[in-house]
């Protein structure tokens, strides 16, 4: 067994299993004094997060005991393998993750019916509590977390949900690449230019295009022609769009 002080707290986990461990600390009148404990359990998230990711994530929740009491630390870890299961549980991304990025977070805009508010929030409290933290990449800004409520109410919802199923991952990147030719040559008509239009709301979406950085501008030097390397929904690497 080790175990370490933060504060008036101590941790204390299995050399085994470092992803599972409890907090104690002493509660109540000096002449009173019991010892509470919770336990945090990052082991079940262990099939769909790195090592890296975990321990940076462990040392988050282990380091915000210095502001908030061990109840709110116990609700706030069960949260956050809520939200991140359902990541694993839906299948958003082919191979462990490592880190928080912009493709994360756009990512879980996608399952955001399948995740609470509360569990949202907490993951952006971790955020702003150590933006510096190793467990988010440096280009993530506060905006780029999702938002759970949306004001297009229940019908709105409902059209989304229609919408996003309507296309499979290799008909949006099949219209994506070949809808700039076709207009270029004349051949797009009204039906074809309302079926990307479709296509970019549904996969693309706004904040796609909002973080567009230059680097994402890709020149191939065989033809000489350009790419844009776009994060679509539900795709979890770059779709390059043809310029």
């Amino acid at each position: 067994m080790l175990s370490k002080n933060v504060g008036q707290s101590n941790i204390q986990w299995e050399v085994s299993n470092p992803f599972a461990f409890t907090i104690s600390e002493e509660v109540g009148a000096r002449d009173d004094a019991r010892v509470r404990t919770i336990r945090c359990d990052l082991s079940v998230l262990v099939t769909g997060y790195t090592d890296r990711f975990l321990l940076e994530l462990k040392e988050l929740i282990v380091q915000r005991k210095h502001s908030v009491s061990l109840e709110t630390i116990a609700k706030t870890s069960a949260r956050l393998v809520r939200l991140l299961r359902s990541v694993m549980s839906h299948k958003v991304f082919d191979k462990k993750v490592d880190y928080i990025d912009e493709n994360f977070l756009l990512a879980l805009s996608t399952i955001s019916e399948h995740i609470s508010k509360d569990e949202c929030d907490d993951l952006k409290r971790m955020y702003k509590f150590n933006a510096e933290s190793d467990l988010f990449s440096p280009n993530v800004r506060i905006d780029y977390f999702p938002e759970t409520q949306t004001k297009k109410g229940g019908h709105g919802d409902r059209i989304d949900h229609i919408l996003t199923t309507a296309l499979t991952r290799q008909a949006c990147a099949e219209i994506l690449s070949q809808s700039e030719q076709a207009f270029e040559d004349g051949q797009m008509d009204i039906g074809c230019f309302a079926f990307i239009n479709l296509a970019f709301s549904v996969f693309a979406r706004v904040d796609g295009y909002r973080r567009i950085q230059l680097k994402d501008l890709v020149c191939n030097n065989e033809d000489g022609t350009f790419f844009i390397y776009l994060s679509l929904i539900h795709i979890s690497e770059p779709t390059r769009l043809a310029l």
